[in-house]
């Protein structure tokens, strides 16, 4: 660590030692694009025994104060661990996850009803599954389905800070990942519910269909379909299907 310390001082003509508060900030600002904040405060650890090996002073941190708030900083933006990267679900994806769902089976028409729904309406996973037992589902009240169109009430969006709702519009395509297609079979039949206070997308027990469930599902199809080794998460379907807007020119 003491190398990387002395190989950024030579490149950018610097006195490496004593070091100076303004130093060690250019240092870790540099650093703190391409690492978490703990190694930060590593470099720090390192670099005040080598100023104690040579005999030479190493400030308190009330002395260094901007030091310090940089570190803070660089913890609230960037001290969580990256989170990994998502592999995006398009249309044609889905196309591939389709052949290795049982549509005559209750449980794979809700997920088959729930992933069009992300794909085509962007949905973020909390948008439309349950994550925790006080998150509200969506419930049927909040779908108006007819036999071209639909639009669905999102209860909550990270993008409505108000909590005014926000509604997403869909259209019939005569695709085979048709989300209005997907949505008239799955309301068709159990366990769908016309009731407008229930689970709009319902697994067999009638309880709304989570995200561990959903995810679940999700790794066993990419593995018959193939594409296990693809890292697909409930956020996929939002970046495939803006994915697929990109391409098209949208």
């Amino acid at each position: 660590m003491v190398n990387t310390y002395l190989s950024f001082c030579k490149q950018h003509s610097l006195n490496a030692f004593p070091a100076t508060e303004s130093i060690l900030m250019m240092f870790l600002a540099e650093k703190s694009t391409s690492t978490r904040a703990e190694t930060l405060s590593l470099y720090l650890t390192a670099l005040r025994d080598a100023h104690i090996s040579r005999g030479l002073k190493w400030p308190g941190r009330s002395e260094w104060p901007r030091l310090q708030k940089l570190l803070e900083g660089a913890k609230r933006a960037g001290g969580k661990k990256a989170a990994p990267k998502r592999d995006p679900i398009t249309t044609e994806v889905l196309a591939k996850l389709k052949p290795h769902l049982d549509l005559d089976m209750a449980e794979d028409r809700t997920w088959w009803a729930a992933a069009c729904l992300a794909t085509y309406g962007l949905l973020r996973g909390a948008e439309f599954l349950k994550k925790r037992s006080a998150d509200p589902p969506l419930l049927r009240g909040d779908l108006k389905l007819d036999a071209t169109g639909a639009t669905l009430k999102l209860r909550r969006s990270k993008t409505d800070q108000e909590g005014k709702g926000k509604e997403v519009q869909y259209f019939q395509n005569g695709s085979g990942t048709c989300p209005i297609a997907a949505l008239h079979s799955y309301l068709k039949a159990p366990p769908a519910n016309s009731i407008e206070t229930a689970p709009l997308l319902q697994r067999p027990s009638g309880a709304a269909l989570d995200h561990g469930t959903f995810v679940k599902r999700l790794k066993l199809l990419a593995a018959a379909a193939g594409l296990g080794s693809c890292n697909f998460t409930a956020h996929s379907f939002r970046r495939g299907g803006a994915t697929g807007l990109l391409q098209a020119g949208t």
